[in-house]
């Protein structure tokens, strides 16, 4: 069973097919390892949905970009929500 262990586990679904998105790290052990996150349909088999995989960094720097404008325009966008 696949287990919620980072920030984003769960949190992010493939816009072409609805499949959660699983963590990935790729060039293991070399300098230039990196973390991003695909869809989980796409990994099994990329005949079935054709959405690539997203940088961890971009969608953190999404993240934050998006938390900024919520913490800084509570007023306009969530008091009125609630």
């Amino acid at each position: 069973m696949y287990q919620n262990r980072y920030a984003f586990s769960s949190r992010i679904l493939c816009g072409e097919c609805g499949t959660n998105f699983r963590r990935q790290k790729i060039y293991i052990g070399k300098t230039y390892e990196k973390i991003q996150w695909c869809c989980y349909q796409h990994i099994k088999d990329s005949k079935k949905c054709s959405q690539k995989a997203i940088r961890e960094d971009i969608i953190q720097a999404a993240f934050l970009r998006l938390w900024n404008r919520l913490a800084s325009n509570y007023e306009e966008i969530l008091i009125p929500i609630l």
